[in-house]
């Protein structure tokens, strides 16, 4: 929308930055601070139906489009494939299984999360 108004890249590129928040472009931000508080959690169940109960949705978690978010599984692969994959990669597909276990539809891991 900036860009399309006649606006040079540079000012698009600043407008974009400065729309980040928590929601998209930060969301980052949240999942990582979940996964360093939990990621030593031993019962992951428990965790995913705790933070259910208290309805707090877990960040790096679901997608307004996606039903599956591909870029997500490109990160798992990529860190597969050069060793990054590692307790936090894990900790984060264990919490997606749980998500689904008791979620009534399909919550993909997105891009945040991985």
């Amino acid at each position: 929308m900036c860009y399309s108004s006649a606006n040079s890249f540079q000012t698009t590129v600043v407008a974009c930055v400065l729309a980040m928040g928590y929601k998209h472009g930060g969301a980052i931000e949240n999942a990582m601070n979940f996964f360093l508080e939990h990621v030593d959690t031993d019962d992951v169940a428990a965790l995913v139906a705790d933070c259910k109960l208290k309805k707090y949705r877990i960040p790096g978690y679901g997608h307004a489009v996606l039903d599956v978010d591909h870029r997500a599984e490109t990160i798992f692969d990529g860190g597969k494939e050069t060793g990054f994959y590692g307790k936090y990669s894990e900790f984060a597909q264990k919490v997606h299984r749980e998500i689904n276990e008791i979620s009534s539809k399909e919550i993909p891991l997105n891009v945040d999360g991985a």
